[in-house]
């Protein structure tokens, strides 16, 4: 009887292994790293593809989180879309990933947000387009230019997307360095007209995402800006998920045509 109760009690420990260790790998895949310049530290998590050879080259994808997942532990940037769009890229698509993590109470471009819990929208976002760009940003641009210099990164394949602060940290890279990447998406993102228009590459493609109830960025921002874009750009793609909130990037990581498109471009 002891027997069966200690093999029973053996067998439920080692299922229990296993789930722990498939559920640590989900994550433990994508290696930790840290980029220092000018005594400031950018971490970031990175995602080699399976039998990485630094003599072959291989695509590349910048993903930015949004601002739910700032800090210095270098792991909450994966909380969205680890598993799903970031994992596909690099084992569909032997893409190199990076994941960078924005330090707390940073962002990833100049913007004022102001809370109004009275008006329709609680968040107002005024963009300070002109100047230098902030200290995360000049880290993160670095960091790319980085790594566009290795041999094993595929030039013309190199490609940006991020999630609402992401989504206007990928407008305001697509802003300050127009020639770097093939294409993007935005999720629920963000910027100021005026200036993407007159800085963004024309023939850049981009897939915008967005919200119809989204309380946090307006849906209105999706709207106008894929408009005036498609203007200039037959590229660009607008998807807009009726009765969804802010979160609209669990509807767009489902969407099984964005890593296709994505990664369909060239320079």
């Amino acid at each position: 009887m002891k027997k069966n109760i200690l093999t029973i009690l053996l067998s439920v420990y080692c299922i229990f292994q296993c789930y722990c260790y498939a559920n640590a790998q989900s994550t433990d895949t994508f290696l930790k790293d840290s980029f220092v310049a000018n005594g400031d530290t950018l971490r970031y998590r990175i995602m080699y593809p399976k039998d990485f050879n630094s003599d072959k080259k291989y695509p590349f994808l910048l993903f930015l989180h949004g601002a739910g997942e700032r800090g210095r532990d270098n792991e909450k940037q994966l909380n969205n879309g680890a598993d799903s769009l970031l994992r596909q890229a690099s084992e569909q698509y032997h893409a190199i990933v990076i994941a960078p993590q924005c330090p707390p109470n940073e962002y990833w471009a100049k913007v004022r947000r102001v809370e109004t819990p009275n008006e329709r929208y609680i968040i107002s976002l005024t963009f300070f387009p002109d100047g230098k760009p902030i200290q995360p940003m000049v880290n993160l641009m670095q960091l790319v230019e980085n790594f566009a210099k290795e041999k094993y990164i595929d030039k013309k394949q190199m490609h940006i997307g991020g999630l609402s602060m992401g989504g206007i940290g990928t407008y305001e890279f697509l802003i300050r360095k127009p020639d770097i990447f093939a294409s993007a998406f935005v999720i629920c993102g963000a910027t100021n007209l005026i200036t993407l228009k007159r800085n963004i590459n024309k023939k850049m493609p981009i897939w915008i995402f967005h919200g119809t109830d989204d309380n946090v960025i307006s849906v209105d921002y999706g709207r106008q800006i894929s408009s005036e874009l498609k203007t200039q750009n037959k590229s660009v793609k607008y998807t807009e998920y009726p009765k969804t909130g802010h979160n609209s990037w669990d509807s767009a990581f489902k969407e099984k045509e964005l890593l296709p498109w994505l990664f369909s471009f060239k320079k």
